[in-house]
């Protein structure tokens, strides 16, 4: 067994690592400006206090919204003030004229990135909007689906796919649906989906939606796997051909179509049932970027737990498993599922042998013991102990002696039932 948590921890500290540098960058810009304050405002400090606590909130601030932001301009705002504050110092500038020049950049930037911009923003909005809504031709609202505002591009999207027929709106889609910006995919599919609404428009919508199930750029693929999911979702699950695709983004996309499409209520659970066997596969897998299982896992939790808990089950006799698969077992899991479960506690992969620890003491705790599974289950839980304590003595890794505790009392829990 490794000594770390594998690759979940590895991604949580690169994205601590980041935070950790913003917020020395922060500290830094700080410690400066107190420097810099101190050295200018003493003097005046102590003849006039409230004079200089005004100048020094003015100066401070700037700054501090500045890196809290950290955008290219935020940051060159900065620099602009620096260097405007040694000017004036080499010019022999009173401390205050040095100060306002140092302040003038940041305020600038504060002027434009919390009224200015925001004001343009909305005026745009509205502008696009009328332009939505007194468009007379596609081309018009094509244009739009790239828009910077959310509403702007569903609207755009509602109206061309609704209110124009497929002779018009198909050929704009059909470029659009493979647009490089995400929000101007999403848009087009969104249209996409409002189109096939006409009776002139499914079979073309579907055509197009498998042909780009077959795009060679994953998330050009996974875009058009969830659009015909929920398509199908209205008709034959059998004619798609997105089940069948082998690319676990695909495979996830889809199954996240037929969930967004599908009721929690409806009454079959087929379209649930082989949502969760898309996801579940997609998750068990190693190879799987570990981003997607997350995603699946996430899917999978609207799923409901007997469907879940089937679609898993299958998958922990296989040769490899990740913790997303185990984690299911955490909310789902059964008596009988324990010797399975048990059996990757022995995993050399700390991540995968946590997630099935994890899952057996939500089992026992809620089943409150195994019956017939329990011998099984305790004898692989010993052969797990001894093959993590074979490679971790006691006292060489704190997680591995953290593992080894809670083996432990989930055998002395397991040992006490009758």
């Amino acid at each position: 067994m490794g000594t770390g948590s594998g690759s979940a921890v590895a991604s949580t500290g690169m994205v601590g690592s980041a935070r950790l540098h913003h917020f020395l960058a922060v500290c830094a810009v700080l410690l400066g400006l107190a420097l810099l304050l101190a050295a200018e405002l003493g003097p005046l400090a102590q003849e006039r206090p409230v004079v200089a606590g005004v100048a020094a909130f003015a100066v401070g601030i700037p700054p501090v919204v500045a890196m809290t932001r950290l955008t290219q301009v935020g940051c060159g705002a900065l620099v602009v003030a620096v260097g405007l504050h040694l000017l004036a110092r080499a010019l022999g500038r009173p401390p205050l004229e040095g100060l306002t020049l140092f302040a003038a950049p940041g305020w600038l930037f504060v002027g434009w990135e919390l009224a200015l911009r925001p004001l343009l923003a909305r005026a745009e909005e509205r502008r696009a909007l009328l332009a939505v809504d007194t468009a007379t031709v596609g081309h018009e609202l094509a244009a739009l689906l790239g828009h910077a505002s959310p509403l702007v591009r569903e609207r755009a999207a509602r109206r061309l796919g609704g209110a124009f027929p497929p002779d018009v709106a198909f050929p704009l889609l059909h470029d659009a649906s493979t647009a490089a910006a995400p929000d101007e995919r999403e848009a087009a599919h969104l249209a996409l989906l409002a189109l096939a609404r006409h009776p002139d428009g499914w079979s073309r919508v579907r055509d197009l939606l498998r042909e780009r199930v077959r795009d060679p750029a994953d998330a050009v693929a996974a875009e058009a796997a969830r659009t015909l999911a929920q398509l199908d979702a209205q008709g034959d699950l059998v004619a798609s051909e997105a089940p069948g695709e082998a690319r676990p983004a695909v495979r996830v996309a889809y199954a996240e179509g037929l969930l967004r499409a599908t009721s929690a209520s409806d009454g079959t659970g087929s379209r649930r049932s082989l949502a969760a066997t898309l996801l579940a596969h997609a998750m068990s897998d190693p190879a799987t970027d570990e981003a997607l299982r997350a995603r699946a896992l996430e899917a999978i939790d609207r799923v409901p737990g007997r469907e879940a808990r089937a679609a898993a089950c299958p998958l922990l006799a296989r040769a490899e498993t990740t913790a997303e698969l185990l984690w299911v077992f955490v909310d789902h899991g059964q008596p009988e599922d324990a010797p399975l479960l048990a059996r990757w506690v022995a995993s050399d992969r700390y991540e995968v042998c946590n997630a099935a620890v994890e899952a057996l003491e939500a089992v026992v705790d809620r089943a409150g013991g195994l019956g017939p599974d329990r011998l099984e289950t305790l004898s692989r839980l010993e052969e797990g102990k001894a093959r993590l304590r074979a490679v971790h003595p006691p006292g060489d890794n704190p997680l591995a002696d953290g593992l080894v505790e809670r083996l432990e009392g989930l055998a002395e829990a397991l040992g006490a039932t009758t």
